[in-house]
C-alpha cells in the first residue's frame, strides 16, 4: 500500500490480542493500530495454517473479552514473525471503536474523538 493511500492516523501501540481463525485462538500482538484496523504480529511457528489459506478471509480478534469481525488483507514476514493487516469493515467499526478507545484512551493519550476522523478532510486535531 502506498503512503499516498494511508488516509489514517496510526498508532504503534502494542495491545495483547487473540486472533480466532476457524478453531484455533491465537495470542498476538498489535504492531500498530488505527480506526480502519490493525497490525498484528504472531510468530510463524504459532500460525496453526497456512497464511495463504487466511488472506482474504474473516476473522475474529479479541481484546479484553470484546470481540470484532475483520479480515486479512495482507502479511509480510518480519524476522521469525509473521505481520498480518486486519481490516475491519464499516458495520463493524463502532465495536472496534470500543475496543480501541478502552485500550488507548485508558492512559490519557489523546482526544480519541480526533484520532477517528478522517486525515483527507483536514479535522484532525494532533
Amino acid at each position: 500500500m502506498s503512503l499516498e493511500r494511508r488516509h489514517f492516523k496510526r498508532l504503534a501501540k502494542p495491545i495483547p490480542v487473540t486472533l480466532h481463525i476457524s478453531t484455533a485462538k491465537i495470542s498476538c500482538i498489535t504492531k500498530d493500530i488505527s480506526k480502519e484496523g490493525l497490525c498484528l504480529e504472531i510468530p510463524i511457528q504459532n500460525l496453526p495454517v497456512d497464511i495463504f489459506e487466511i488472506l482474504h478471509k474473516s476473522v475474529t480478534i479479541e481484546a479484553m473479552d470484546s470481540m470484532v469481525e475483520g479480515s486479512v488483507k495482507w502479511y509480510t514476514v518480519s524476522g521469525s514473525s509473521y505481520q498480518l493487516g486486519v481490516y475491519i469493515s464499516k458495520q463493524r467499526r463502532e465495536s472496534w471503536k470500543a475496543i480501541f478507545t478502552q485500550h488507548v484512551n485508558a492512559g490519557g493519550i489523546f482526544n480519541i474523538r480526533n484520532y477517528f476522523q478522517d486525515r483527507t478532510k483536514g479535522n484532525i486535531i494532533e
